[in-house]
């Protein structure tokens, strides 16, 4: 099925664009009600499958550095029984909970 849907973007390069036009609409106005909570660090390693490459080097980091204490640091994995982190906390990819905990929804004009 996904190889059908690949070949029919290829041939209808329109179809394609239209998608990418209506989601960057709808990104931005969701942008008005939505905002990243500040000072919070997300960090996730190929999907959230993994506790390594990359973005372990760099929460390694963090966590030595003391301008990040106040940081809340979040570990986002697939399964997050499985990994132990030494800081911060862990929390379910790609859940409403995730969702939540990681954006503070505004109302207008405030």
């Amino acid at each position: 099925m996904r190889k059908r849907i690949i070949t029919f973007l290829k041939l209808h390069s329109g179809v394609l664009n239209f998608g990418w036009i209506m989601a960057r609409l709808i990104l931005n106005f969701l942008a008005k009600f939505i905002k990243i909570k500040p000072k919070t660090m997300i960090f996730a390693s190929f999907g959230g499958r993994k506790f390594d490459d990359s973005p372990k080097e760099i929460y390694e980091e963090v966590c030595r550095r003391e301008e990040f204490d106040e940081w809340e640091l979040i570990w986002a994995f697939v399964d997050p029984d499985k990994y132990e982190i030494p800081r911060g906390r862990k929390i379910k990819i790609d859940t409403w909970h995730f969702f939540l905990n990681t954006y503070t929804v505004s109302v207008l004009g405030k």
